[in-house]
């Protein structure tokens, strides 16, 4: 089931705004894509880093500048219904992520001076497949309002069960 460990942990009751650290280790690919693709992605592989939290005195969280990244290739496999739009570069993308072999894939989440929240997903592979197996790097970058959006409708309890899923898929 993996490694868990909390260090340094200071909690304080107060009501004032903490900082605390979460240091990922080891966590499936395939968990944490689950609930954002609605079941319409499977992966292997596994990614560490670390994301540092602000607990606000009235209960919200804020995410701090922080990355994930895999420690080995892995592979994803995407559903074409997955991914929305409907032009030339988005039907490519769906072909590709059918049977996706990654070399790198890196999380990244940053707030700005507005407290926007900003996210980042870089992949490096290809599908052998597709387009003769041709290198393929990927960048999406999603801000503005994505973080008002997150806090809204992920409660505290969904929070655990993507917490729980992560443990178990592990």
């Amino acid at each position: 089931r993996g490694n868990r460990a909390v260090k340094d942990a200071k909690m304080p009751f107060a009501k004032k705004a903490y900082t605390i650290v979460v240091m990922v280790k080891a966590v499936s690919v395939d968990a944490l894509l689950q609930p954002l693709t609605g079941n319409r992605a499977t992966a292997t592989g596994t990614v560490s880093g670390t994301v540092p939290f602000t607990i606000n005195a009235d209960g919200t969280f804020t995410p701090k500048a922080g990355t994930l990244k895999t420690e080995a290739p892995g592979k994803i496999v995407m559903q074409p219904d997955a991914i929305a739009g409907n032009n030339a570069h988005i039907d490519m993308l769906r072909e590709v992520m059918q049977d996706f072999h990654y070399s790198n894939l890196a999380l990244s989440v940053s707030n700005d001076a507005k407290n926007k929240l900003s996210v980042g997903l870089a992949l490096e592979g290809n599908n052998p497949a597709k387009y003769d197996g041709r290198p393929v790097k990927l960048n999406v970058h999603l801000s503005g309002d994505v973080l008002d959006f997150v806090q809204q409708s992920m409660s505290t309890s969904d929070a655990q069960k993507l917490l729980k899923q992560v443990d178990h898929a592990q």
